[in-house]
């Protein structure tokens, strides 16, 4: 089965090393993609296509929010967006942005893992 090719876009470079070494250890589950900002993660949409996304709410460069409408405009690749804000408010924006699941930092490598597994088993294909 092909790995599920992942693109992070979060400008934690702790956190996107930390994921790297996790799916480096998952051989064939997981391939990284990674970006810092959301300017880099642009890029990356248009160069590669990613099984799913995980987005930052808030990078230096603009909201994951707006970058959230923005690929719903054209994609319907499932957004996992990430944020340490819980407010009930917050939340339900994002799921107004089109996120396809809110996850709130900081988050447990398993709690990751089930909610990407979640969002795959849901997408055509994918079985």
């Amino acid at each position: 089965m092909e790995p599920c090719k992942i693109l992070i876009i979060d400008d934690s470079d702790e956190l996107r090393r930390v994921l790297r070494m996790a799916f480096a250890a998952m051989r064939t589950e997981y391939q990284m993609l990674e970006a810092g900002s959301l300017a880099a993660g642009r890029t990356l949409l248009e160069s590669e296509t990613p099984d799913l996304l995980l987005l930052d709410a808030e990078l230096p460069d603009g909201s994951g929010f707006d970058f959230c409408r923005e690929v719903r405009l054209y994609s319907d690749i499932p957004i996992l967006l990430s944020s340490g804000l819980a407010e009930k408010a917050r939340i339900a924006e994002g799921y107004g942005a089109g996120c396809s699941d809110y996850l709130v930092k900081p988050y447990l490598l398993d709690t990751l893992l089930e909610r990407i597994e979640a969002l795959r088993r849901y997408q055509p294909g994918s079985r």
